[in-house]
């Protein structure tokens, strides 16, 4: 092989892993706004059924492992049995007990096939609301997976994620 050759696969490789990044940075961005655009009227819907167990039973394959076991069994124990709330009491993928009619991936950024998506809210009135929580996920296997829920600083650092949370929950 001659210099022009190998300068040619150089560049090649350049553009394609620039181009490869992204598609994965698009691809991270569409996979969540996808995933709100389908699960937000779930969540305004008021038939009694919680929207995270519809999504945790329908959309499981995008949940990571972990993720998932716990949801599952946050689900489970979620009411006792004079109808309190033992588990969450707030929607875990919006961060609210009011879901806004509107969530939009405002910004996603990628670090070693880790994605963080800062989902913003619209209320009723077209008023943007800020970020409302940051989805982490994990690419592997050539797809994504939500990997953990950040909510913010809190004074309880138990409080700030929802893998934590869930196993706060758990363990009761």
């Amino acid at each position: 092989m001659n210099k022009k050759h190998i300068t040619l696969i150089f560049i090649f490789c350049i553009l394609f892993s620039s181009c490869k990044k992204g598609k994965n940075y698009n691809s991270c961005q569409n996979f969540v706004q996808n995933f709100y655009d389908w699960y937000v009227p779930a969540t305004l819907d008021e038939s009694g059924i919680l929207a995270s167990n519809v999504a945790i039973k329908e959309k499981e394959y995008k949940f990571d492992p972990i993720l998932l076991g716990l949801l599952k069994e946050e689900s489970k124990k979620h009411f006792k049995k004079n109808g309190d709330i033992s588990g969450l009491d707030f929607d875990p993928f919006l961060a609210t007990q009011d879901p806004y009619p509107k969530y939009n991936v405002l910004k996603a950024t990628i670090k070693n096939d880790i994605c963080f998506a800062e989902i913003e809210a619209m209320s009723l009135s077209g008023v943007w609301k800020g970020v409302s929580v940051v989805v982490e996920l994990k690419f592997n296997e050539g797809e994504w997976r939500f990997k953990n829920f950040h909510y913010g600083r809190t004074k309880d650092k138990a409080d700030e994620n929802l893998i934590d949370l869930l196993k706060e929950i758990v363990k009761i």
